[in-house]
């Protein structure tokens, strides 16, 4: 049993008294209409989280002007129509005890014509090299600067009639009222720009505006980007002087966040990024105000940091995104002492990918995210015996949901431990919390009173003596042989190999293939001891992931003194201490290579379900994960929790 008295403790935020300090981020998630209207499903998600013990939820950015719109499926309050489904959406959450807030946006420059069919508008003609084709922003006028203002204000009105409880100013991340506040973005030389007093004037406008729409009841919040982190942008000293004017503007509190679209790798951070690394932010801004609370985001998904960063006095209230997003209990478990319950986000980004790809934003370690209503564990109509073949992630979700629904479930890995290709990813550098979601579920299984077998290779005629009536088969993937003369060499390893207690010190290696497990391979040897060469056709690094995910292992290979890349160019053929390349035409010897790590792409291992399925009167069967089809965790994770609610 762990005690947070910090974190449980009740906290005001205004005339709300909020019943502890955990505060639900206004991550974006996909879940709208396309008018910008709220669905069941975003209210399903909404209910899951109050009814986990956040005490407050900020929902997403929500736009105020389809000029300011960021993505297709984004909630909206820019018009009434909104209004019924917000008033739903209030009472979803106010029925679990929590309150409720929207955070209203504008998107300005980070945002354009593929989403908005308009020209993006800002304070100054800045463009922003995240959007797509990049295009060049309108300089807003005075009168549209007015006008949308006054279009916060009516957002706001619209909130406060669907019975919202606090609303947010989405003054960070690059959007308009951030772009108008940070010197990168405004280069404005009238009223609204140069000076730090006149930059701060639109965002103030409209902190005024709203505040006057809603009256003293409802609080407003404004979240902040304490530090753009980019050499001409805004920084920390500047927020701070914002700050004291925010809460002379009456701001019941200062939601503390960082960085821009060109360094959002900083604003939703990976496991590569130390936990709680925006907490030295918010203690900063809660040194210069005198009485608004201060809340604070960025990779906190431990309690004890959580509870750390509240009792050590840097923050009033922790604003947790990926958090509740990986799980929603995480309150009530942290609050009962049951910390080991925690299913804790692990920093993939997986989520950030699917927002990107106009998906509904799910989770990997939590494949209910955004699927509450499906994934409600309900009780099997009939207890069957079911074996689970694989002890991967796939395996072991669909055996931890099968037994909540009550089957007895068998599961074999043929391996001495469970993770499957988990146990290699955990390995190499900066990944280490992967091994989080293979503890987690190995402790699920236990509770949940599987069967669990390890060192067992499944046969035909073990699974005619297991009788089972359901057979899951999650047997997953190996690296897929080189189709390259010498591929057969002793000195050439798959990328698992390497991940093995294998001595590479003070060898030349070189890694074929520049996709993002290749590259992370790379690097691990080069830490190693090893001098790595990665050789890639492609003409970039890690293509197959998205730019958050890699940005700081690109920056980190390109400034290894052991690491040397070369593009678009092939192995042709594997000789003793040598590699014959081909790049646009011309052959090259590449001299002095000790290892090969064939670094390509997987093939999925399905041999054992053509077996099962000849057996005469099989049960049923099913394929999840990487036999099925080579995919990642977020893929075999989704497919063993669905077969394990299907069964």
């Amino acid at each position: 049993m762990r005690s947070f008295p910090h974190l449980f403790a009740p906290g005001w935020i205004g005339p709300l008294r909020l019943r502890n300090r955990i505060i639900s981020a206004p991550m974006e998630r996909n879940l709208s209409n396309e008018d910008g209207s709220i669905t069941q499903r975003y209210l399903d998600y909404a209910a899951e989280r109050a009814k986990g013990g956040a005490a407050l939820l900020l929902m997403e950015a929500t736009y105020v002007d389809p000029v300011g719109r960021g993505r297709t499926f984004q909630l909206g309050a820019h018009g009434d129509h909104v209004i019924p489904g917000l008033r739903r959406l209030a009472d979803s959450v106010h029925a679990h005890g929590a309150y409720v807030g929207v955070e209203l946006v504008h998107c300005g420059r980070e945002t354009g014509p593929h989403i908005t069919g308009m020209q993006p508008v800002g304070p100054s003609p800045v463009p922003c090299p995240q959007v797509p084709d990049v295009p060049i922003p309108r300089e807003l006028t005075i009168p549209e600067i007015n006008d949308i203002v006054a279009k916060f204000a009516a957002a706001a009105r619209r909130a406060r009639a669907a019975g919202i409880d606090i609303i947010e100013v989405h003054g960070a991340h690059g959007y308009l009222v951030n772009a108008f506040l940070s010197p990168y973005s405004n280069r404005r030389t009238d009223d609204y720009g140069g000076t730090l007093a006149k930059r701060m004037r639109f965002p103030l406008e409209v902190v005024r505006a709203i505040k006057d729409a809603v009256g003293p009841d409802v609080p407003v919040s404004y979240r902040l980007s304490a530090d753009e982190f980019l050499p001409d942008g805004l920084k920390l000293e500047e927020s701070m002087v914002f700050s004291q004017e925010l809460e002379r503007a009456g701001v019941a509190l200062i939601d503390v966040s960082a960085g821009i679209y060109e360094t959002s790798h900083l604003t939703s951070a990976t496991m590569e990024h130390p936990r709680g690394m925006h907490v030295p932010l918010a203690s900063a801004i809660k040194k210069v105000v005198k009485h608004t609370p201060v809340s604070v985001a960025g990779r906190i998904n431990d309690p004890m940091d959580a509870e750390r960063a509240l009792e050590e006095g840097h923050t009033d209230f922790v604003t947790l995104a990926r958090a509740l997003h990986a799980d929603p209990f995480f309150p009530t478990k942290a609050a009962s002492g049951a910390v080991d319950e925690i299913c804790r986000c692990i920093g993939c980004l997986a989520c950030g990918d699917l927002l990107g790809k106009s998906l509904a934003v799910s989770c990997l370690v939590n494949p209910a995210a955004a699927r509450e209503r499906e994934f409600t564990v309900r009780p099997a109509t009939r207890r069957k015996r079911v074996v689970v073949i694989g002890g991967g992630p796939a395996g072991m979700e669909a055996a931890r949901v099968a037994a909540l629904r009550g089957h007895h479930v068998t599961l074999c890995e043929r391996a001495g431990e469970l993770g499957g290709q988990l146990r290699y990813a955990a390995r190499v550098p900066f990944r280490q919390e992967i091994g989080q979601l293979t503890l987690w579920l190995s402790q699920q299984l236990e509770r949940g009173g599987v069967d669990l077998r390890l060192h067992t290779q499944v046969t035909g005629s073990l699974v005619q003596q297991l009788a089972p009536e359901a057979i899951v088969v999650a047997t997953g993937a190996a690296p897929s042989s080189p189709c390259v003369r010498g591929a057969e060499k002793e000195h050439v390893f798959s990328l698992l190999d390497v991940l093995e207690p294998l001595d590479v010190r003070d060898t030349r290696a070189a890694v074929v293939g520049g996709l993002h497990h290749a590259c992370l391979t790379a690097e691990h040897l080069a830490n190693r001891g090893a001098d790595v060469t990665i050789i890639t056709s492609t003409d970039v690094l890690c293509s197959d992931v998205g730019p958050r995910i890699t940005w700081n292992l690109i920056e980190r290979l390109q400034g290894h003194r052991a690491v040397t890349t070369v593009l678009n160019t092939t192995v042709e053929e594997i000789r003793d201490g040598e590699l014959v390349l081909q790049s646009r035409g011309e052959r090259r010897i590449l001299r002095g290579v000790d290892v090969v790590v064939w670094g390509g792409r997987f093939a999925s291992d399905n041999r054992l379900a053509d077996e099962l399925l000849r057996i005469e009167a099989a049960p049923e069967i099913h394929l999840v994960g990487d036999c099925r089809a080579v995919r990642t965790a977020l893929e075999a994770m989704h497919e063993g929790a669905e077969v394990g609610h299907r069964i």
